[in-house]
C-alpha cells in the first residue's frame, strides 16, 4: 500500500504564495494595458492616396477603429489590412447637420442655425485600439490625416483637429454643443459639463505639434447661443497633460498655457468674424495692460471642417501665472460690482477698500490722489478706459470688466513686473466696438450718439445715473471720481492724445484692419459655405463699416475730450531734430522711434494734437555717441525736459551734438564714422582672424531664446571657435560661457 503524500504549508507560504500570485497578476495586467499600436505614418497633412498600417505590439490582439470619433470596440470596424486614405470627398456630412441652437428661421440678428451649403471638407479623425482575446484593451491611438492634393497648402492658417465622442458635444442629454435635454445644454458650467477631447494642432507648414487629451468647455455669455460656439481648452493631469507645452502666439514670449480659447468671435460671430480680435491688436505694441493675443485658425471636429476659430488667452489665475511668474493662490481676480471670480478671498475687501476711499475722498486733494495711485496702476487703469472709450464699446462698464491684484506685492517692486500689489484690468469682449450693427448697440448707447464713430463715449463711461445695464453707476463711480483729480484729468488727456497720435491714428488703424482682411479673405469663402453666415457681401460691408469708423474716430475724440473734459481746445505741435542719428525725442509716454506702434518713416518732422491748458513734456534722448546741446524754434533751451502748454511752442527742434566724452563699453562702443577710415564694410565673414573689423564695433546677443528684431540685447556675442583641442570658444572667451 503507498503511502499517500502529505503536503504542508504555513500560513506564512500561503500569504507568500498569494503575494506572487497577484504580483505576477499585476505584471500581465500591465503588459497587456500597455500595448500599443504603432501607425505607419504620422498625423498630418498629405496630397495622397496613402497607406496607413497599423501594428499592434502584441501579436494576439485584434484591432479595431473608428473615423466618427468614437472609442473604439469590438463594435468598431476591425482593422483587416493596411487602409486607403485618398480625399473623403462625396462622405456625407453628419455632425455638420445637427442644429446647435433651436431658434426658428428668420431671426431678426441672423443667429438661428442653418444647415452648410452644401458638403463640407472632411479629414480622418481615427481612433485605434488594440483588444486581446479576453476583452482587455490595450493603449489608445489617436490621430488625424488632411488629404488634399494642395497637401500643407489646403489652408493659410494653423489647422485644429478636436476628436472626442459624439454624444460629448452633440449628444441630447450630455452634449456641449446643442440645445439638448435643458433646451440650452451649452448655458450650462462647470466641471460637470466639461468634455474629454483629444487635441492636435498642425501649424502653417503642416507640422503637428501639439497632441494631447484635453478638456473642452463651451465658452462665453450670451454668444453660447449662436450656432457656431466659443471653445475653452483645458490641460490638467487627469488627461495627462497638466499644460499646454507650446507658444501659440510667436510675438508673445510665453510657452506654456494651463487653458485656451478658441474664440467664435462673441456678437461678431456673423460680422467680421475679427472685430475683438481685430481692436484688441490696435494696443498690443503701446500698453503694457493684459489683453488677449489673438491668431486665426481652422477647426475640425471628429473629421468635418467647422470654420475660422480665433486663438485667444484665457483670463484667468494660471494666466497671471503662466505670463508673470505669480503663484495662483495668491492672486484675486474680481469682476463686475466687486464679484469674486479667482483667487485669495482677501482680495474682497482689499478692492473695497480702495474703491470707497476713491468714492468718499475728495481726489482733487494731492495727498489722497496719491492714496489711490499707490493702489491702483493709474496708467493701467487709464489705458484700460482709454481703449473701451476709443473702441465705443457699449456692453461694458456694467458687463465685461475684470480686474486683479497681486497679494503678495509691494511697492517697492518695479511696476513692470506686476509684483507691486497694485490693482490691474484686463481686456476682453470688444465685440460690440467699431459699429457693430445691431439695433440694441445703437439704443443702448443712447443719450450719448448713434452706432458710429460720434457716439460721445467718453460721457457714456462717465455718466452718474446710467441704466442697471450697460453702465449703471457703480460702474463709472471709480474713474467719475478719479476725474475730480486734476493731475488724473490731465495725465488722462495727455494719455489718450498720445494714442490718437499713434497707436489709434487712421494711417494705422486703416491699415492694420487691411492686414486683417487679407489674412481671413484667404479662408472666409469656405467658412461662409459651412455656417452661411455672414454673406461674403456681408463680410465686405461690415469690414468696410470698420474702415469708416477708424478714418473718423480719432478726430472726433479729440472733440469729445475737448467737449467732455472742458478743455481749452486743441493745437499741433511740430517737433524736430537736427540729426536723426543723434537722438530722438519722447513726448509724454511717446518714444518717437518707428518702435512705436504708429510713429513711421520719416519719423521727423513729427506732428501731433494735444490740448491747450494742459501741459506736455518733452525730453530729448540722444543716442550713444552724442549729447544734447539745446532746443530751438520756438523755444531755446539747454534743459534736455521742456514742459510746457500747446498754444505756447508750436514748433521746437532737438539738438545733439557728438559726445566729447564717452569712451564706450563693452556694449557701446564709440561711435565711429566708417567713410573717415580705411574700413569698407560689404560683407563679415566669421572665419577672419580676430582684430579684421573696426574697435568701434560690437557684435551682440540676447540672453532669449529666439529673439524678435527688437529683442534686448545683453552681452557681445562671443563667435564660436574650435581649436586643435575641439574647444567651442577661444581661449579668451572660455571664462564667458555659461
Amino acid at each position: 500500500m503507498d503511502t499517500p503524500i502529505k503536503t504542508s504549508c504555513t500560513p506564512t507560504r500561503i500569504h507568500h504564495t498569494f503575494l506572487w500570485f497577484f504580483l505576477l497578476l499585476a505584471v500581465w495586467s500591465t503588459a497587456v494595458h500597455s500595448q500599443q499600436i504603432t501607425a505607419s505614418m504620422e498625423p498630418g497633412f498629405y496630397s495622397g492616396p496613402e497607406i496607413l498600417i497599423f501594428t499592434s505590439s502584441e501579436p494576439d490582439a485584434q484591432i479595431f477603429y473608428s473615423l466618427d470619433g468614437s472609442a473604439p470596440s469590438e463594435e468598431s470596424t476591425p482593422y483587416q489590412g493596411p487602409i486607403e486614405l485618398s480625399e473623403r470627398t462625396g462622405v456625407p456630412n453628419t455632425i455638420s447637420e445637427i442644429p446647435t441652437n433651436p431658434l426658428d428661421p428668420g431671426h431678426p440678428y441672423r443667429e438661428n442655425w442653418l444647415p452648410p451649403a452644401g458638403e463640407v471638407f472632411k479629414i480622418y479623425a481615427i481612433r485605434a485600439v488594440g483588444i486581446m482575446p479576453d476583452g482587455t484593451k490595450g493603449e489608445e491611438w489617436k490621430g488625424s490625416f488632411i488629404i488634399d492634393p494642395l497637401a500643407a497648402n489646403r489652408y493659410t492658417m494653423p489647422v485644429f483637429s478636436i476628436i472626442t465622442e459624439p454624444d460629448n458635444f452633440f449628444g441630447y442629454e450630455e452634449g456641449i454643443y446643442v440645445p439638448g435635454i435643458l433646451n440650452g445644454n451649452y448655458f450650462q458650467r462647470g466641471r460637470e459639463w466639461e468634455r474629454e477631447v483629444h487635441l492636435e494642432f498642425f501649424e502653417e507648414g503642416g507640422q503637428r505639434v501639439l497632441a494631447q487629451d484635453a478638456g473642452a468647455r463651451i465658452h462665453g455669455g450670451t454668444s453660447r447661443n449662436r450656432p457656431r460656439k466659443s471653445l475653452r481648452l483645458y490641460a490638467r493631469s487627469d488627461y495627462g497633460n497638466s499644460w499646454f507645452d507650446y507658444r501659440f502666439f510667436s510675438d508673445k514670449d510665453v510657452d506654456r498655457h494651463k487653458r485656451f480659447l478658441l474664440r467664435n468671435s462673441g456678437n461678431d460671430w456673423s460680422e467680421s468674424v475679427f472685430r475683438d480680435a481685430f481692436i484688441q491688436s490696435l494696443v498690443k505694441e503701446n500698453t503694457d495692460l493684459d489683453i488677449q493675443y489673438s491668431r486665426p485658425s481652422i477647426v475640425f471636429i471628429n473629421g468635418e471642417y467647422w470654420g475660422i476659430h480665433n486663438i485667444r488667452d484665457r483670463f484667468d489665475g494660471r494666466y497671471l501665472q503662466s505670463h508673470y511668474d505669480m503663484d495662483p493662490d495668491r492672486i484675486v481676480i474680481m469682476t463686475g460690482n466687486r464679484s469674486h471670480d479667482h483667487g485669495s478671498t482677501e482680495g474682497i475687501a482689499d478692492y473695497s477698500q480702495l474703491f470707497n476711499y476713491a468714492l468718499q475722498q475728495d481726489l482733487a486733494q494731492e495727498d489722497h490722489y496719491k492714496v489711490v495711485s499707490e493702489r491702483m496702476d493709474i496708467d493701467n487703469f487709464i489705458d484700460y478706459q482709454i481703449i473701451q472709450i476709443y473702441c465705443r464699446n457699449n456692453d461694458w462698464p456694467g458687463n465685461n470688466i475684470a480686474y486683479w491684484k497681486y497679494m503678495d506685492g509691494d511697492l517697492s517692486q518695479p511696476k513692470e513686473s506686476r509684483k507691486d500689489g497694485r490693482w490691474r484690468w484686463m481686456v476682453y469682449d470688444l465685440d460690440f466696438g467699431f459699429g457693430l450693427d445691431f439695433d440694441y448697440v445703437y439704443n443702448f448707447g443712447a443719450p450719448h450718439g448713434g452706432n458710429d464713430a460720434s457716439h460721445n463715449t467718453l460721457s457714456f463711461a462717465l455718466e452718474p445715473d446710467g441704466p442697471n445695464w450697460p453702465n449703471p453707476p457703480w460702474s463709472t463711480a471709480l474713474f467719475r471720481n478719479l476725474m475730480e483729480s486734476p493731475v488724473f484729468k490731465a495725465h488722462f488727456a495727455n494719455r489718450f492724445a498720445d494714442h490718437l497720435n499713434t497707436t489709434f491714428s487712421p494711417l494705422r488703424v486703416v491699415d492694420q484692419l487691411n492686414k486683417f482682411e487679407k489674412l481671413y479673405e484667404a479662408e472666409i469663402e469656405e467658412h461662409i459655405h459651412r455656417w452661411r453666415e455672414p454673406s461674403y457681401e456681408h463680410w465686405g460691408d461690415n469690414i468696410e463699416t470698420m474702415r469708416v469708423f477708424g478714418l473718423l474716430r480719432a478726430p472726433l475724440v479729440f472733440s469729445h475730450l475737448d467737449n467732455t473734459l472742458n478743455l481749452e481746445g486743441t493745437e499741433v505741435v511740430e517737433l524736430n531734430v537736427n540729426n536723426p542719428q543723434g537722438g530722438t525725442i519722447q513726448v509724454n509716454s511717446v518714444v518717437l522711434s518707428t518702435q512705436h506702434k504708429g510713429v513711421y518713416e520719416p519719423v521727423f518732422p513729427w506732428e501731433g494734437k494735444y490740448f491747450k491748458g494742459v501741459p506736455i513734456q518733452l525730453v530729448a534722448l540722444p543716442e550713444v555717441g552724442y549729447e544734447f546741446s539745446h532746443w530751438e524754434g520756438d523755444h531755446y533751451s539747454q534743459e534736455d525736459t521742456l514742459r510746457f502748454s500747446p498754444g505756447e511752442i508750436g514748433s521746437v527742434t532737438a539738438h545733439f551734438v557728438r559726445g566729447s566724452e564717452f569712451v564706450g563699453d563693452s556694449m557701446n562702443p564709440p561711435a565711429h564714422h566708417l567713410l573717415q577710415s580705411d574700413y569698407l564694410f560689404e560683407y563679415w565673414d566669421p572665419y577672419e582672424p580676430e582684430g579684421h573689423f573696426p574697435p568701434n564695433m560690437v557684435f551682440q546677443q540676447s540672453d532669449t531664446d529666439d529673439p524678435a528684431l527688437f529683442t534686448e540685447m545683453t552681452h557681445p556675442y562671443h563667435i564660436p571657435y574650435t581649436d586643435a583641442d575641439n574647444n567651442e570658444y577661444h581661449a579668451n572667451d572660455q571664462d564667458k560661457i555659461g
